[in-house]
């Protein structure tokens, strides 16, 4: 039977990924964006662009269309995210809510509103469960030992920091800290340890713990893979049956031809 899906759909490749997976299974797809790309609207029944958080612009939108299931998927930029005035009252109270917004924390409270109009909120598992990197994932050229060890301890070092929810990266050289992601996200955090001029270093990237899937997952692609060679890095590792991977054969291909080494880890 078919089924209408709530795509709330922010910026990059990720909501184009779960249009796609949407629009072959049959179901029917209402889009509701702020950034989203023709891409994702090619494969939607019905588009809403918003300028910001408008709740009761996209409650009216999924009643209408007879929505059953909500996916959210895509950035929305922090600029946007917090800027005053910029959103409806129910979302001005969630975005400034006075407790903590930590992505985890913020992320939730907007699904507690989504899900208080009777839209439950699916995760990236239900929807397209094949983007995400499986056990022993191995790409690209075989990582060096020197890599393996900056693995090993940037995976410790995220152990540390993923519970504080500011970030899902660490880029390691020499079991040195080159950088650690916060707000301006994962390819900004990579150029910014390529200032450094290491020569080589590895990106680790993981989900914490407790990380409700519905939102926030860890997620790479050729973009990933780009901001790496720009910054002279080698190695990307991202953690196995955690990590969405996007237009997985292009970001294969580019490893290949530029050396990098890509693999899946565990915690």
């Amino acid at each position: 039977m078919r089924t209408t899906i709530g795509l709330i759909a922010g910026e990059g490749r990720l909501p184009v990924a779960v249009a796609r997976r949407v629009a072959e299974r049959g179901d029917s797809l209402v889009v509701v964006g702020i950034g989203a790309d023709s891409d994702v609207a090619a494969c939607a029944d019905h588009v809403v662009p918003l300028e910001g958080i408008d709740f009761p612009q996209v409650m009216a939108a999924f009643h209408a269309w007879g929505v059953r299931q909500v996916v959210m998927a895509g950035r929305v930029p922090k600029g946007l995210m917090f800027a005053s005035g910029a959103h409806d009252a129910t979302a001005e109270a969630v975005l400034h809510h006075g407790g903590s917004n930590d992505d985890h924390t913020l992320l939730g409270r907007i699904v507690a509103v989504i899900e208080g109009q009777g839209f439950p909120v699916a995760g990236y598992r239900e929807i397209a469960g094949d983007l995400f990197v499986p056990l022993g994932y191995r790409a690209g050229r075989n990582p060096t030992d020197r890599e393996l060890e900056d693995c090993r301890y940037g995976r410790e070092i995220a152990a540390q920091i993923l519970g504080l929810s500011f970030g899902q990266t660490v880029v390691v050289a020499d079991r040195a800290v080159l950088a650690v992601e916060a707000m301006e996200g994962t390819d900004a955090a990579i150029r910014r340890a390529g200032q450094f001029g290491s020569g080589g270093g590895t990106v680790v990237k993981m989900m914490r713990p407790d990380q409700d899937e519905r939102f926030d997952i860890p997620v790479v692609g050729l973009d990933t893979l780009q901001a790496m060679h720009e910054a002279g890095l080698s190695c990307l590792a991202v953690e196995a049956g955690r990590t969405i991977v996007l237009d997985r054969e292009r970001m294969e291909r580019f490893a290949d031809d530029q050396g990098i080494a890509l693999l899946g880890i565990q915690r």
